[in-house]
């Protein structure tokens, strides 16, 4: 029976794939923004940061869960009113956190002419900052991007959020199976924010306000027929995207809410020596209110990272407004006691 920790277990079994240097490069080619104008250690460098990329959002990103009962429900809303939806528009504080990954149980079909019935299956849609180097930026809005503290490591600037997907690996072309594995990433969607994303921005050509995002043409050295057509391409993007707005507008009706954890998996946790995983349940109606009876009960055998998320807070004169805000991840807990990052789970069921 499908669970939750079906989303932990893709997590930890692709994510050993991705942590193989060799095995996680081959992964990383397949959605690293590559031109033709790179030099080879350009391109390498590249795909290992890809790589790294996408280790991140799988280990260190929220981790969010829909059952397969709400897959379906999500796939018919979308063929009820989005059917002809073609613009997006995700902006800072849309997704519920700067990284992470959704874990789709039901069926999600993607277009592709080497699956059979000419389609495969959509495992997981993963997100990260969308950076750009930042001698790229010459307007005023460059210049604001470049004093603002959303940088990485190496001083790219973060415009928007890149939006991945994981699919199950088709059949052809022969040998994929040995070379990838039962999963591999397919798309790479760029989602400037302020600007409207459409469907061919999967393979994308153009500038915002003079800054330098051209799409990658990506790999080059491929066969003619190893390559999925650009139709398929736009057709998987246009059902990814409508298939996120769809889950974005639930995943923001209800507040989570802790889900109490069975005792035995606590023991085994401690005995193994990991904390335990907190689960966050979304339910499409609340739980029903009751006051709160003794003393609340608190782990502080370890410090743990409360992770970046956002909030609604009152601001201006008399604090009369509300505005959406991001709070930055921080550890809280004994400063005498060890650091731990915990799992946390967030499910969309009913």
């Amino acid at each position: 029976m499908a669970t939750h920790l079906d989303a932990l277990s893709w997590r930890e079994i692709y994510g050993r794939t991705l942590r193989r240097p060799e095995q996680g490069r081959a992964h990383a080619y397949v959605v690293a923004p590559l031109y033709d104008n790179m030099t080879y250690h350009e391109r390498d460098t590249v795909v290992e940061n890809t790589r790294r990329s996408m280790i991140g959002m799988l280990d260190h990103g929220d981790v969010h869960y829909v059952t397969a009962e709400m897959t379906a429900v999500l796939q018919d809303i979308v063929r009820e009113h989005m059917a002809h939806r073609e613009l997006f528009h995700i902006d800072e504080g849309d997704l519920p956190s700067s990284r992470g990954f959704v874990y789709f149980d039901g069926s999600v079909k993607l277009p592709t002419e080497y699956g059979f019935n000419h389609e495969q299956e959509l495992v997981a849609v993963g997100w990260a900052p969308l950076l750009v180097p930042p001698e790229h930026f010459e307007s005023r809005v460059g210049r604001r991007l470049l004093d603002s503290d959303e940088k990485d490591q190496i001083g790219n600037v973060v415009i928007g959020t890149m939006l991945v997907t994981f699919v199950e690996t088709p059949p052809r072309p022969r040998g994929n199976f040995e070379d990838y594995g039962k999963w591999k990433p397919r798309m790479w969607i760029p989602c400037p924010w302020g600007v409207r994303t459409d469907p061919t921005m999967v393979n994308w050509k153009g500038e915002i306000d003079h800054v330098d995002v051209s799409t990658p043409v990506g790999p080059t050295d491929l066969d003619p027929g190893e390559k999925i057509s650009y139709e398929d391409s736009v057709e998987a993007s246009r059902r990814v995207m409508r298939l996120m707005l769809a889950w974005m507008a639930f995943i923001q009706t209800e507040i989570p809410v802790l889900h109490q954890r069975p005792e035995s998996y606590d023991r085994v946790m401690h005995k193994e020596g990991r904390p335990p995983a907190d689960v966050k349940v979304t339910l499409l109606r609340r739980y029903e209110s009751t006051p709160a009876k003794g003393m609340a009960e608190v782990d502080w055998q370890y410090q743990w990272k409360v992770k970046e998320h956002y909030r609604w807070q009152r601001v201006g004169p008399n604090r009369a407004f509300v505005r959406r805000v991001k709070v930055r991840s921080y550890w809280k807990g004994p400063e005498d006691k060890p650091r731990i990052e915990r799992d946390e789970i967030t499910v969309l069921g009913r």
